[in-house]
């Protein structure tokens, strides 16, 4: 990609990063305070989410002053570049990214146990954008074999951790 282009879809990451930190950190400070329970101020639940976001919004705003400082924000869109854009092998492994990851929140989230749902959703990712040229349907099964192993032991790991360790509720 050439440092032209990449300052473009830098200018338009910035923004879609700027969008997403603000949300973040909105709805972090309309979270619960838990004053009425005498709660520490180090523990409220929207204190990470907001550091988080406060940091995303730092990082967005950051790329998005280095990208107008490049000209990222001349986007010199011409005939065809729309195109060109969704043809691109990147652009499709970001939609393929957004719709498994709204999937996993629309879909699996809520209605299959965590663990689970994690396991699929982990499975469906490392399977459709992962590299599969196969020589051979041995190799391919092995590759289906180590892919649900990992997503089994990722999906059942990250709700071991988040009840045993963490102490949190899981749908």
């Amino acid at each position: 990609m050439t440092p032209k282009r990449m300052d473009r879809f830098d200018f338009l990451s910035a923004i879609v990063l700027i969008l997403f930190a603000s949300g973040v950190l909105i709805e972090s400070l309309r979270m619960d305070r838990l004053g009425q329970l005498d709660i520490n101020p180090y523990t409220v639940p929207g204190l990470v989410p907001g550091l988080l976001g406060g940091l995303l919004l730092a990082c967005g705003i950051a790329l998005l002053a280095r990208s107008i400082a490049r000209g990222g924000w001349r986007l010199g869109m011409e005939p065809g570049a729309a195109a060109a854009f969704f043809a691109d092998g990147a652009t499709r492994r970001v939609g393929l990214t957004l719709v498994l990851t709204f999937g996993f929140a629309l879909g699996l989230f809520g209605r299959l146990p965590f663990g689970l749902a994690a396991a699929v959703f982990i499975f469906a990712f490392i399977w459709l954008l992962g590299e599969r040229t196969f020589s051979n349907r041995t190799k391919k099964l092995k590759h289906i074999a180590y892919t649900a192993a990992i997503a089994l032991i990722s999906g059942y790991g990250i709700a071991l951790v988040f009840t045993q360790i963490f102490f949190v509720k899981l749908p």
